[in-house]
């Protein structure tokens, strides 16, 4: 079939699979639908040294981001566009004397909000909770992961860190350590990450 392109529409008709040279089609002159979903942008950071909180005031857990800057645990990233999302990913290594308490926090232009928790029905809200004895998790650290996909509609730099809180003031949140570490038997030292990916929208 010869290729034919028409003057007024400037349509072209005939042209094969194939048929255009390597290089001449980029991401721009392709459908939306193509991109959409497409993964832009991954930075992960990774907690390896430990961290221990008493009490019941919520409190990011100490760190620094992907670069290794800050005093606070998360990852940072800049949306190329406020309409495209990013899927926030955990695994925090917990352990605990009884209870603890987790909230994913999205933080833009120094503004916290707490995201990816249930409806508050009188007894607080929660990103997700560790219970943990002497009887299942004394002797070991326990993984908590999430995953959430966030919608920040904004192109500002945009930081996710974690806060925790013990059950009450008598006990204690860890991480990356085991509750009793005087062992070398159960003393183990973990290792926690946060990953953030930005989708097109």
């Amino acid at each position: 079939m010869p290729i034919t392109l028409n003057g007024s529409t400037n349509v072209i008709t005939g042209l094969a699979v194939g048929g255009l040279p390597d290089g001449c089609v980029d991401t721009d002159t392709l459908a939306t639908s193509v991109t959409r979903g497409k993964i832009l942008q991954v930075v992960q950071s990774k907690k390896v040294d430990q961290f221990s909180h008493t009490g019941t005031t919520h409190t990011k857990i100490t760190g620094a981001d992907q670069s290794g800057s800050g005093s606070v645990f998360c990852v940072k990233i800049t949306p190329s566009s406020s309409s495209n999302k990013i899927l926030v990913t955990t695994q925090i290594m917990f352990s605990v004397t009884l209870l603890s308490y987790a909230r994913l926090v999205r933080t833009v232009g120094g503004s916290d909000t707490v995201i990816s928790i249930g409806t508050d029905t009188g007894n607080g809200q929660a990103s997700f909770f560790v219970r943990s004895d002497a009887t299942d998790h004394y002797y070991g650290s326990l993984p908590a992961n999430l995953e959430f996909l966030d919608a920040p509609n904004t192109t500002s730099e945009v930081q996710y860190s974690i806060e925790v809180k013990a059950f009450d003031t008598n006990h204690k949140t860890y991480i990356n350590r085991a509750h009793d570490v005087s062992s070398s038997l159960y003393g183990f030292a973990t290792a926690s990450s946060i990953t953030a990916k930005e989708v097109a929208a």
